[in-house]
């Protein structure tokens, strides 16, 4: 497969857009009543900042139509009002009809064209943001419609056009950023052709990317789990499912209650180790965690009920029925030798001020409180003693003991886990053959999960485009007025297919394995989601652990897939490494030096894998306090004004307006996580839970 051949270059002003869409332009539907231009458009700045001011220097923009690419260059924010301007004008384009303009984080593109966007085209009329300062499409009323595609990618331009054998390719280091530039500067040769050639790699990805799927400019999903989300929809909706699936509706409120006992994967490292250099670990990884207990384990396939249940009830219906409830332990301690305490600190509804963690895992507490599935019990009561035990469902009338919800839980749809396990067959045998359909094969079937993840209900984030008498006004959430509502109108959607409770279950599940691996070894050393390190392994406990899932495998149907003489089954636990030294200060702080190359390697978020420069080869320099110097990381510095100034730079006057500095970041090494927000601990537990 390959993309469009290497477009023509002109500088904006130099070249008529009539010759480029030439007749009656061609357009594709995008919805009932909107319409794209159908051309593929990319569009890229190259940018100058300092705390004082930033500005543009370059920008690119490819179009490529009917087969045919252009790639135009401006110098400066007015001129990409002047070329976006000529566009519109050019192909009649309205708020219904537009011209999708792709970027690659558009987040940081539109802060140095925000002032100017405004001024011309007016507020935008409909923007989508996932977080502050973070957009992933903006529609204006003169039909430009900004989209970014990282969130399509998932990945920086230049890997993107690498995974997908683009024909033209991102140009790297021959743009000096410490050099100081004006949008009067001369530009080089090179210089041109490294800005050209990052819109041409982002248009040719995007054909690319497209044709992957069979879609076109009017219908490309905007995010990379919508690949995923079409296909598995096509498949379900192939069966009667769709008519199916609102047997599964959820009332607001048995909605919210499994959103709060929604959680990930864990990552932690044993309390007892933290910050000792241990020897001779061994990490063992699950192929598929979550796609193996999408195809073998039940899940909700019912309406929730509310009921009256013992827990001895709950634990032996466990297998068939589905429960979600508020869970209340009292004199709740982690037992003993047990390195990985389960409860998170970030979910507790409430517990009492003598409460202690253990980076943001409960350790101890007089009381507890914390909503639970029947799967989350069950890790809950395995791994802490506890003198009594309260559950039930709190409401605004008060706490209802024994009530839960419960509904009847089944496997999931054939349409579903054969999705799934085509994915996995590709993503096996497509890994030394086509590194362009692994990748593919590989995201697709790492989006299965979160597809079921996504909230149905969220808050619109919103940027207050007029003035502001605090910056910290800037930004805000906007929470739904009536959120049952917006639920409601979600279920009645036509696209709708996926019940949310999967996802939660999904976590769930998982998480029982993680801690059924990590009872394989003697010392549990550290967690991540899906794989887990120690030392002292049995080895039979952990085929022992390799046939029950093969098992259950087998039980549905679903055989090994063999590639090169070799069997693959999804959800075994496979040796991954031997460390002969690790040391952990906590969740993603790890290094370790590998059997395989005897090489020094860490496991930092936030941090790039170079960084291990900074420890000279010596594992015992990964210690609290460490400092990351030049670890390739950007902090923004937003500066956002709310007018166009015209300020005089060597002797050059620049019309600027809000900029974004980006700023090197140190990164501290310590031995703690971080929570943006904890609920109020202290409680009264006596009289939120005694007998009235």
């Amino acid at each position: 497969m390959t993309s469009t051949v290497l477009p023509d270059r002109h500088y904006f002003k130099d070249y008529d857009f009539s010759e480029l869409f030439t007749g009656r332009v061609r357009k594709i539907k995008h919805s009932r009543k909107e319409w794209y231009v159908d051309a593929w458009a990319s569009f890229d700045t190259e940018t100058t900042a300092d705390a004082r001011a930033g500005f543009i220097v370059m920008w690119t923009s490819t179009i490529c139509y009917k087969g045919r690419a252009v790639t135009c260059w401006g110098r400066t924010a007015d001129d990409a009002i002047s070329y976006f301007d000529t566009l519109a004008d050019l192909l009649r384009l309205s708020e219904r009809t537009r011209l999708p303009v792709y970027v690659h984080n558009y987040s940081y593109d539109y802060v140095f064209l925000r002032n100017f966007l405004i001024d011309s085209f007016g507020t935008p009329v409909r923007a989508l943001a996932v977080k502050t300062h973070r957009y992933i499409s903006m529609i204006f009323a003169n039909g430009i419609e900004f989209k970014d595609s990282y969130i399509l990618a998932q990945c920086s331009l230049e890997k993107w056009g690498k995974d997908l054998g683009a024909s033209v390719q991102k140009a790297s280091g021959t743009w000096d950023y410490t050099k100081r530039r004006t949008p009067e500067t001369p530009l080089t040769p090179e210089e041109i052709n490294y800005a050209c050639a990052d819109a041409e790699t982002l248009v040719a990805c995007l054909q690319l990317k497209a044709a992957q799927g069979g879609y076109g400019v009017g219908n490309i999903p905007l995010t990379a789990t919508g690949y995923s989300r079409d296909a598995a929809r096509n498949a379900a909706f192939e069966t009667d499912w769709k008519e199916r699936v609102h047997a599964l509706d959820m009332p607001f409120e048995v909605y919210d209650r499994c959103s709060r006992t929604f959680q990930g994967g864990i990552t932690h490292g044993n309390r007892w180790h933290v910050g000792s250099v241990l020897h001779d670990i061994d990490s063992y990884d699950f192929a598929s965690s979550y796609p193996f207990v999408m195809c073998t384990e039940k899940f909700p396939a019912s309406a929730w009920v509310r009921a009256s249940y013992t827990l001895d009830g709950i634990q032996h219906d466990a297998g068939d029925y589905g429960f979600i409830f508020d869970l209340v332990l009292i004199d709740c301690r982690i037992k003993p030798n047990r390195p990985m305490p389960p409860i998170a600190q970030s979910k507790c509804t409430r517990y009492t001020n003598t409460a202690k963690f253990d980076n943001g895992k409960l350790l101890s507490a007089d009381l507890v409180q914390i909503p639970v599935n029947e799967i989350d019990l069950q890790i809950y009561l395995d791994n802490y003693d506890y003198s009594g035990i309260i559950y039930g469902l709190e409401t605004e009338k008060g706490f209802a003991r024994g009530e839960v919800y419960t509904c009847r839980k089944d496997y999931l749809p054939q349409w579903f886990t054969n999705t799934i396990q085509k994915y996995f067959y590709d993503k096996t045998c497509k890994k030394d053959s086509d590194a362009q359909q692994y990748q593919y094969a590989k995201s697709l079937l790492n989006s299965q999960y979160g597809m079921c993840a996504q909230r149905p209900v969220r808050d619109d984030i919103i940027e207050e485009f007029g003035a502001v008498d605090d910056e910290n006004k800037r930004w805000h959430i906007d929470k739904k007025p009536d959120p049952a509502a917006e639920l409601a109108k979600y279920y009645r959607k036509y696209n709708y297919f996926l019940p949310y409770q999967w996802g939660m279950y999904v976590t769930s599940y998982a998480r029982r394995n993680l801690y059924e691996l990590g009872a394989c070894c003697a010392d549990w050393i550290y967690c991540d989601t899906d794989s887990v390190k120690g030392r002292g392994w049995d080895l039979a406990a952990v085929s022992s652990y390799n046939e029950r899932a093969l098992a259950k495998l087998a039980a549905r149907g679903i055989q090994p897939v063999t590639y090169k003489g070799r069997a693959y089954s999804m959800g075994v636990a496979e040796h991954d490494a031997t460390y002969m030294e690790f040391i952990t200060l906590g969740a993603k702080r790890y290094a370790y030096r590998d059997a395989a190359d005897g090489q020094l390697h860490i496991t930092v978020a936030g941090v790039p894998k170079r960084g291990v420069e900074v420890l000279h080869d010596d594992i015992y320099k990964f210690a609290r306090g460490l400092v990351f110097h030049d670890t390739g990381k950007l902090v923004p510095e937003y500066h956002t004004v709310d007018q166009i100034q015209q300020i005089n730079v060597d002797g050059c006057a620049v019309r600027v307006g809000s900029w974004v500095n980006l700023v090197p970041a140190d990164y501290l090494l310590d031995m703690t996580d971080r929570f943006d927000a904890l609920l109020d601990t202290v409680i009264d537990w006596e009289k939120d839970f005694s007998e009235t």
